[in-house]
């Protein structure tokens, strides 16, 4: 599949695994988990719609906006940058027009 950019507040990769819902990803998923400098995020949406994604500390404390733009249905695969990231935990958090998760990740240099 084709790498599309729909990020509007950061250059990240992201590729478009099929373009229909695999109901097989229920839940978003971090991996590797733990990691030192990639970390790849994978994601389906059922419809249209806009997606936000943030890392916070688990503490709450705002980190970074990753994605903030309009993504039509499809299966997707994010490659986050973490190499940035000081060693600890993060919470990512991803929002969607109805839904909302987090997903843990820990970053071990």
């Amino acid at each position: 599949a084709d790498t599309l950019d729909f990020s509007i507040k950061c250059d990240i990769p992201i590729r478009m695994i099929a373009d229909s819902v695999d109901v097989s990803i229920e839940l978003p998923i971090t991996y590797p988990n733990p990691s030192s400098t990639n970390m790849f995020y994978k994601f389906a949406l059922d419809e249209k719609q806009n997606v936000k994604m943030d890392i916070f500390g688990t503490n709450g404390q705002f980190i970074q906006n990753i994605l903030d733009t309009y993504m039509p249905e499809g299966n997707y695969e994010i490659n986050l940058p973490v190499y940035n990231l000081k060693t600890g935990s993060y919470l990512i958090k991803l929002q969607t027009k109805d839904k909302t998760f987090f997903n843990k990740f820990i970053i071990h240099k």
